[in-house]
């Protein structure tokens, strides 16, 4: 049987009707339009969900649900979006930490997040603020306690924060709530205390306090008003470079692979890509594959910031797997 490279971008569930936006979202939208936040042990699979029973609930919003409580998530192992994690998972009957929504009687994973155990500890990316959270489920459940304290949606859907960037300043923070108030208050140059559980995607996005501050019109931002690739626009784009792969790199359909591997793409202002970053990988061939693609498609609209074009650091995250 002919076997293919699927290229999953972690997703953006806006419809739940066998679509995504791909991957892009503030930690916000992630952690309060999330129904329940649970520690999940899978027990059985089809090709089109998964059943867990729910070990803990870390924070419900409307659930009712509670530990010891099964659910079915949808969760379409046959297509590229917006199923989130290979079967061989489910198959497994994994732990993880997953991310549940519920809409028109089904669950769904929100923003498409699950997270599995590696060394007893989940890592769920937040690619808009540039850093990973790292922690055990116990670490978990207390900053995200923390973080409901901290923060909400106010009627007009929009943010809103316990404190003004002058008050929280004089406090310390549990690290999702850190890093929450360090994208709040990012045009007001809050600086992030580092946490055990955050990780930077990227060194370069941020420079220590020793070293000279780059002139202004050298500054690369991670934040912005209008990215230079917009989420509307990457999953068309993972398509592009699974066609380039097939293509350029035959020897790579031939091998049993299967791993996340996340990138950076350095823009400058007049929308060129200066840098191709690999944040963390498992096979060479592929980052070869990604660096060569963007030396080819080099060209992208500024990213903009107070109606202005600025230096932009974008990350983008690929699950794959070999069917």
């Amino acid at each position: 049987m002919k076997r293919y490279l699927y290229f999953f971008a972690f997703v953006l569930i806006t419809s739940f009707q066998a679509r995504a936006d791909a991957a892009g979202y503030s930690m916000h939208e992630l952690l309060l339009e999330t129904n329940l936040i649970a520690h999940v042990k899978i027990t059985n699979n089809t090709r089109q969900n998964f059943n867990v029973k729910i070990l803990a609930v870390l924070h419900h919003n409307k659930s009712g649900v509670k530990a010891g409580d099964y659910l079915q998530i949808n969760n379409d192992f046959d297509i590229v979006c917006p199923s989130s994690f290979a079967i061989e998972y489910a198959e497994q009957k994994k732990e993880a930490l997953a991310f549940l929504s519920f809409h028109k009687g089904a669950w769904y994973l929100n923003k498409g997040e699950i997270g599995f155990f590696k060394d007893n500890k989940i890592t769920i990316p937040f690619y808009e603020e540039g850093y990973f959270y790292n922690g055990t489920i116990s670490e978990w459940k207390n900053d995200l306690a923390d973080y409901f304290e901290h923060f909400r949606y106010n009627s007009e859907g929009k943010l809103r924060a316990k404190y003004a960037y002058k008050e929280q300043k004089r406090k310390e923070h549990s690290a999702l709530v850190e890093l929450q108030y360090y994208r709040l208050y990012w045009n007001l140059k809050q600086k992030i205390r580092e946490k055990p559980q955050l990780e930077r995607m990227n060194f370069d996005f941020e420079v220590e306090e020793e070293i000279e501050e780059p002139a202004e019109d050298m500054e690369i931002h991670i934040i912005v008003d209008s990215t230079a690739i917009h989420k509307d626009s990457v999953e068309v784009i993972m398509k592009d470079l699974l066609a380039y792969i097939t293509d350029e790199y035959p020897s790579i359909m031939q091998a049993d692979i299967q791993g996340n591997v996340y990138y950076s793409l350095l823009f400058e202002k007049d929308g060129t890509i200066s840098e191709v970053k690999i944040l963390r990988s498992f096979i060479p061939e592929i980052d070869i594959a990604i660096k060569s693609y963007y030396e080819i498609h080099n060209q992208w609209t500024p990213a903009i910031l107070n109606n202005a074009p600025v230096r932009y650091r974008q990350s983008f995250p690929l699950k794959i797997r070999m069917n």
